[in-house]
């Protein structure tokens, strides 16, 4: 009789022992992509661009890894054309229910233009935003960049996820990582750069780097594939475009009709 007692608290009991011991499912590394990857705008000079980006965390694969301190930098190649609106800089994320206003850090920074790699160029102006929230895998990462036109022509932005600007021999802790940009763990503890994230540029080897999968070696290739962008164009025609505007046209008439036969009377007098 204690047998049979005994007997359904044993099986349980080896059931929860080989469930601890069964594999568990690695997590497949994160990789960022910006959908679309090219953006175009038309405008005039004095006017604000309100651009839409979407990057995404490997859409599709919900046993992907999230990353950790999702950072985008944005920068431009002619700031005698557009200028980024602020400071503050303030850029509205979206993930996953999540939202917020996030204030960026303005730096000029030198970028390799493609496909100059090698070379250097700049500095050219870049806002970078540092976001606390997470990317899950699977999911993705809404943020929306405001653009100041100031003269006719056409400027170039790169929006990326920028690097950390760390570097170690083997995978550290967090604690052990200063700057904490686009990291992920498989683990829980031991951390990697998000291996298309890009460093924009180091000094020591004249050149901007991605990484290789799964470590801390930096990959340099002499293309911007090696890295997760999208490219904003924007062209500003020359004339403002309310000088176009028929509604303000159609006013201004109207109110010199009714202005006028009043000034002129007041003149008579």
């Amino acid at each position: 009789m204690q047998f049979k007692i005994l007997a359904p608290i044993v099986i349980i009991f080896l059931m929860i022992a080989f469930a601890s011991l069964s594999p568990v499912k690695a997590l497949s590394q994160p990789s960022l992509n910006f959908e679309p990857d090219e953006k175009y705008y038309t405008t005039s000079p004095c006017n604000n661009v309100i651009i839409e980006i979407k990057m995404d965390n490997n859409l599709g694969e919900p046993d992907c890894a999230s990353v950790e301190y999702p950072a985008i930098t944005a920068v431009m190649d002619d700031p005698a054309l557009a200028e980024f609106v602020g400071p503050p800089h303030t850029a509205h994320v979206k993930i996953d229910g999540w939202e917020a206003d996030v204030n960026g850090v303005f730096e000029m920074i030198n970028f390799s233009w493609p496909p100059k790699f090698t070379l250097e160029g700049g500095p050219y102006p870049s806002v970078t935003w540092n976001v606390s929230e997470s990317l899950p895998g699977d999911e993705s990462l809404y943020i929306n960049i405001t653009v100041h036109c100031l003269a006719p022509g056409e400027v170039i932005i790169k929006v990326f996820p920028r690097a950390t600007e760390d570097h170690h021999e083997t995978a550290p802790l967090l604690s052990q990582i200063a700057d904490k940009k686009n990291i992920w763990t498989p683990d829980g503890t031991h951390y990697y750069p998000v291996h298309n994230s890009y460093d924009n540029w180091d000094v020591d080897i004249n050149s901007g780097h991605s990484w290789e999968p799964n470590s801390w070696t930096p990959k340099y290739e002499p293309s911007d594939l090696a890295y997760a962008k999208i490219s904003i164009y924007i062209t500003q025609t020359a004339v403002p475009e309310f000088a176009f505007d028929p509604y303000i046209l159609v006013s201004f008439g109207a109110a010199a009709y009714l202005l006028l036969p009043r000034i002129t009377k007041r003149k008579r007098k």
